[in-house]
């Protein structure tokens, strides 16, 4: 028997870290998005070959309109915070991860209808689009 096609309204990519599950829950609510898959590596988009593996699972089964990918302050997989001589400079490195994924997903997902958008979450709650 075949099975309807599902959509969702995104996947949400992010690390494990507890710190960060409240205000990411919060985030996503606020974008209005009510079906997601969530995944949630240690170390989120920096561990590039774990995150991709779920997001074609993702995209196969689920076919989200839209990829959040999240990166949070003081992520543990870069050094923490301390590893880096400014908040400038730690932000600038997770930047970096975000749109190596994201250039990745636009590469190698053959269906382009879905929009990818890139945050980092800071200590203090708030999240900022890069």
């Amino acid at each position: 028997m075949a099975t309807k096609t599902q959509t969702i309204d995104a996947v949400v990519v992010t690390c494990i870290d507890y710190r960060f599950i409240t205000n990411t829950l919060n985030f996503v609510e606020s974008q209005k998005i009510k079906d997601f898959d969530w995944i949630a590596v240690a170390g989120g988009c920096r561990q590039h070959n774990a995150v991709k593996k779920q997001l074609f699972a993702s995209f196969t089964l689920h076919h989200p309109k839209k990829v959040i990918l999240m990166q949070h302050e003081d992520n543990a997989a870069y050094g923490g915070s301390k590893a880096f001589n400014n908040q400038a400079e730690e932000f600038a490195a997770y930047k970096n991860d975000l749109y190596r994924l994201s250039g990745w997903i636009n590469k190698r997902i053959g269906n382009k209808d879905f929009s990818i958008k890139r945050y980092i979450i800071g200590l203090n709650g708030g999240t900022i689009e890069v």
